[in-house]
């Protein structure tokens, strides 16, 4: 369960990181007609690019569905929430993603022209700040109807790093302060409760808390 709290927490920002990567290539592709020698094949470079960019895109709508079926749980007034307010305003940059993979197909068949290079090269750059924008705009809107529908962010709980999700709890006593030095096995026990269907209740949290602070000491000690 703790593999799958960090791949939530890490996914985001892998994302926007192979965005901003295949941003560079994309650059390099569109506005660059040649390339310097390299150990591998022009073509089998270029194909490499394809799938990498095919691969982020299928990887993508995969993360966009559990984001989903995670805001879902709203409905079911699940005790804990995972946001990534991130995940759905990528969308944008679908777009940027396509051309890109349709600018080095063309290379391919050394079919790119220079308006269709400039058009791409606007859509490339576009995308970023729109989307920037849309996060911001996302951001707000859904944080105000997780509110309206009962819940409240949780810091101790929530991470520090970029595309981090936001932990949302249904009852601001669920979250427990000194909780944020065990919290990725604290919030794959909520995962677990929520699985098995069962309601947990703040003294349920609460002895859990303190069990796996406890531990945490244990080890610490040993170290």
């Amino acid at each position: 369960m703790t593999y799958e709290t960090n791949r939530l927490e890490i996914s985001s920002w892998f994302y926007v990181s192979c965005i901003w990567y295949s941003m560079f290539i994309g650059k390099y592709s569109v506005m660059n007609s040649r390339t310097e020698a390299s150990h591998l094949p022009k073509k089998r470079q270029e194909a490499f690019f394809i799938a990498l960019l095919t691969l982020i895109i299928i990887g993508y709508f995969y993360t966009l569905y559990d984001e989903m079926t995670m805001l879902k749980r709203v409905y079911e007034d699940a005790a804990l929430l995972k946001v990534r307010t991130s995940v759905i305003p990528l969308i944008m940059m679908m777009p940027l993603l396509a051309v890109l993979i349709w600018g080095i197909g063309c290379r391919l068949v050394d079919k790119m022209s220079e308006r269709s290079q400039k058009n791409g090269l606007f859509i490339i750059i576009g995308c970023f700040p729109i989307f920037l924008i849309g996060w911001a705009i996302y951001s707000w809107q859904v944080m105000n109807w997780l509110d309206d529908n009962g819940y409240t962010q949780c810091s101790s709980y929530s991470g520090v790093t970029m595309g981090a999700p936001k932990i949302m709890v249904n009852n601001p006593s669920f979250c427990i302060e000194d909780g944020y030095q065990v919290r990725i096995d604290l919030l794959d026990w909520f995962e677990e409760q929520y699985v098995q269907g069962v309601t947990p209740t703040v003294e349920m949290v609460s002895d859990k808390q303190e069990k796996l602070l406890s531990n945490y000491n244990e080890r610490f000690d040993l170290l």
